[in-house]
């Protein structure tokens, strides 16, 4: 029978790695949007794209994503699509074209 109690050194808390998997897979997300293959288009793919993905799919704008009216909830949805396509459509590549 054994009467030591169990070793305390486990740390009783953990690191939550959801908010930096989250902006990792945002950065993904963006790459693979475009497939750049040169280090500036990357660069510029990863943190603008990844940003916009970030900011339009992540916890950005929760307060009005979360809003209690319905009306309120479909145009920050409408808005966030829209600015989505709108900087991956044209602003990003735009950079790619000024970055050449």
């Amino acid at each position: 029978m054994n009467l030591t109690p169990p070793s305390l050194e486990v740390p009783l808390y953990k690191r939550d790695w959801a908010q930096p998997k989250l902006i990792l897979m945002s950065m993904g997300c963006a790459w693979l949007w475009h497939r750049p293959t040169e280090l500036p288009h990357i660069l510029i793919s990863l943190f603008v794209g990844g940003g916009v993905v970030w900011l339009t799919l992540g916890p950005g704008l929760s307060t009005l994503k979360y809003h209690p009216a319905p009306i309120v909830r479909g145009i920050t949805f409408v808005a966030c699509l829209a600015t989505l396509l709108a900087v991956m459509w044209f602003v990003v590549p735009a950079l790619f074209r000024y970055a050449a």
